[in-house]
C-alpha cells in the first residue's frame, strides 16, 4: 500500500483497512511519505503481519542519504532493481532518473504480489517505474480529489491519469460515480472496481437520541479548513438558522489553511455566540462529538463518499449533505438523513428544521442511518471486496505496464 501520511488523522480509513487485511491473513507493508523506516504493527492475528516504511522519495530532508544506504544493506534486491532502472532509456536524466531508481528499487524485484497505490495522484507518480514494478500486479484508487478537481483543472494531469488507468491491472473507485467519471477518462469497466468506503461500526454508539425541547440543536462538522469542505456555505446556513430564531450551537472540528479566513466570516456573520471552530482533536474526542451532536452537517463540494459521514451516521446521527459526487450512494433524502444542492445555505438550513421538526420521524431517520451503514459500509465487507479482488488478479495474466 503506498499512501501520503500515513499518521494525519483524515488517513484513518487506510490504517483501518491495512490492520483489517493483515487480520485476513495477508502480508501487508505499508510505505508513506512519513512512515517509520522500518516498523512492525502488533496485535495481529492469525498468519499475516502488517509493516511500515518511509518512501526512500518523498519531501526532501536531511539524512536521506544515509536512509537509502541503510535501506540497501536490508534489502538485497535493491541494488539489483535499482541500477536497472538507473541505467533504463526511458529514465529520464538527472535527478528524475534517481527518483525512478529508487522508486523501482523500494518496490520492484519481485518483492509484492500487488502493488496498491491508495491514491490514484500517487500512481501517476510513478508513471516512469510502472515496468520496472512488474511481476507484481498494480493498483490505483481513485477517491475524490484527484480525479474531480485536479484532472479537470490541468490537462496533463487528465492526461496523465488517463496514462496510469490504461496501465494498471485494476482501478479502484470508491462510488459509482466516480467509476462513471473513470470510464469516461479511458478505464475500461471490466478491469474498475467499486468498493465503497468502510468504518467499524463497533467504535461508535448507534442508539438514536431525543434532544430534550429546551436544548438547543447541536449541529457538528469534521474535516480540514480547506475550500472542498465548503464551510463557507455552512456559516451561511448558521446565519439563516439564526435569523430565523433557531435556539443551535455548531461546532467544526478540524484544522487547515482556512482557519483564519472561516474565524473572520464567524465574525463578520455575527455567530460568535453559536458557532465554536474546536481545532484538530484526536479520534475518541471526535466520537464523543458525533455522539452529543443531534444532527451531521456536510457541505463539501466534492467528495469521493465521507468517511466523516458514515461515522454520523453510524452514531445514529441524521446527516445533512450537499448531493454531489457520490453521497447519494450513502443517503437516501428524506430517508436517513437529507440531501441538498451544494453552495445553497438556505437549503442547509431548512433541512436542518425538517429534521428536527418531528421527534418520531427524527429517531426513525437516526436508526436508518445506523442500519445503512451496518448493511453496507462495514470493514469486514470492503476487505472481503479487496481480498477477492486481489485473488481473482493473481489468478490473472498480468498486464503490460509498458
Amino acid at each position: 500500500m503506498l499512501v501520503g501520511r500515513l499518521s494525519a488523522p483524515s488517513e484513518t480509513f487506510l490504517r483501518n483497512k491495512a490492520h483489517a487485511l493483515a487480520n485476513a491473513g495477508v502480508h501487508v507493508t505499508v510505505i508513506s511519505h512519513d512512515g517509520a523506516s522500518s516498523t512492525h504493527a502488533s496485535g495481529i492475528g492469525g498468519e499475516g503481519s502488517l509493516s511500515t516504511e518511509s518512501a526512500l522519495v518523498a519531501r526532501p530532508r536531511a539524512g536521506t542519504p544515509a536512509r537509502v544506504i541503510a535501506y540497501a544493506l536490508r534489502h538485497p534486491h535493491f541494488m539489483r532493481t535499482g541500477y536497472a532502472e538507473l541505467f533504463a532509456p526511458q529514465s529520464g536524466r538527472g535527478t528524475p532518473r534517481l527518483k525512478n531508481a529508487l522508486r523501482a528499487a523500494q518496490l520492484g524485484g519481485g518483492r509484492f504480489d500487488i502493488v496498491h497505490f491508495e491514491f490514484s495522484g500517487i500512481g501517476v507518480d510513478h508513471l516512469d517505474v510502472l515496468q520496472a514494478l512488474r511481476p507484481a500486479r498494480l493498483v490505483a484508487s481513485c477517491r475524490g480529489t484527484a480525479e474531480l478537481v485536479t484532472a479537470r483543472l490541468s490537462a496533463s494531469r487528465m492526461a496523465s491519469l488517463g496514462t496510469l488507468v490504461q496501465k494498471l491491472d485494476l482501478l479502484h473507485c470508491v462510488s459509482q460515480h466516480m467509476a462513471h467519471v473513470m470510464v469516461g477518462a479511458g478505464a475500461e469497466p471490466a478491469r474498475t472496481l467499486v468498493n465503497r468506503p468502510a468504518i467499524d461500526a463497533s467504535l461508535f454508539n448507534g442508539t438514536p437520541t431525543r434532544r430534550a425541547p429546551d436544548a438547543p440543536i447541536r449541529i457538528l462538522s469534521t474535516g480540514r479548513l480547506t475550500e472542498q469542505k465548503g464551510f463557507v456555505f455552512a456559516l451561511m446556513a448558521m446565519r439563516e438558522l439564526r435569523d430565523a430564531g433557531v435556539h443551535f450551537e455548531y461546532q467544526i472540528i478540524g484544522g487547515g489553511p482556512l482557519l483564519d479566513s472561516l474565524r473572520f466570516t464567524i465574525m463578520d456573520l455575527g455567530l460568535e455566540q453559536h458557532v465554536r471552530l474546536m481545532g484538530v482533536q484526536p479520534p475518541e474526542v471526535v466520537r464523543e462529538a458525533l455522539q452529543a451532536c443531534d444532527i451531521f452537517l456536510l457541505s463539501s463540494l466534492w467528495e469521493g463518499i465521507s468517511n466523516a459521514a458514515l461515522e454520523a451516521m453510524a452514531c445514529a446521527r441524521p446527516v445533512v449533505s450537499t448531493a454531489v459526487s457520490g453521497m447519494s450512494e450513502a443517503i437516501t433524502d428524506r430517508v436517513n438523513g437529507r440531501l441538498v444542492p451544494s453552495r445553497d445555505a438556505r437549503a442547509m438550513a431548512d433541512a436542518i428544521r425538517d429534521v428536527m421538526a418531528d421527534d418520531t420521524r427524527y429517531v426513525a431517520m437516526a436508526a436508518a442511518a445506523r442500519l445503512r451503514v451496518e448493511s453496507e459500509f462495514t470493514l469486514q465487507r470492503q476487505v472481503t471486496t479487496f481480498l477477492t479482488a486481489y485473488e481473482d488478479l493473481m489468478r490473472a495474466p498480468a498486464r503490460s505496464a509498458a
